[in-house]
């Protein structure tokens, strides 16, 4: 077989992948899970204390987030405790439903350290990756 043989099987071999990929409904970027940050906002309101009671909440929050979403129907929503230990923090964590549980956490774990290192310190913060999405708030929130 000639080098036009073998490029004509390959776009076969590709198309059939595709149409495969599209039917199933799993889409993958290069065949793997797609944390691409698509967007991020960030509150221009910050918290003062690095370790005090509003971090200590957001930490809280953001943390159930990366083990709880996957097994709680991959869209949750939780407030921190609150008061003595924690400042009142409102998060809200949800994963593409044609993750498994594990590219799920895997997600949301990237999320996580994403928003916590592009909105230090904010009091409230949002980004969108290719296959889920974190928000966290120092109020309650629709969702």
């Amino acid at each position: 077989m000639g080098t036009a043989s073998h490029n004509y099987i390959k776009k076969i071999i590709i198309v059939a992948i595709g149409i495969f990929s599209i039917g199933s409904g799993v889409i993958f970027v290069n065949g793997k899970l797609d944390t691409t940050i698509k967007s991020t906002i960030c509150s221009a309101d910050k918290y003062d204390n690095d370790h005090g009671t509003y971090d200590r909440g957001m930490r809280f929050v953001l943390g159930r987030l990366t083990t709880d979403t996957s097994h709680v129907g991959y869209d949750y929503y939780i407030a921190s405790p609150g008061p003595p230990i924690y400042d009142y923090v409102y998060a809200r964590g949800v994963c593409e439903d044609k993750l498994t549980q594990e590219y799920c956490d895997s997600c949301m774990r990237v999320a996580v350290a994403n928003v916590v290192n592009y909105c230090y310190m904010s009091t409230g913060a949002q980004i969108q990756l290719g296959d889920c999405y974190v928000r966290y708030e120092d109020y309650p929130f629709d969702h």
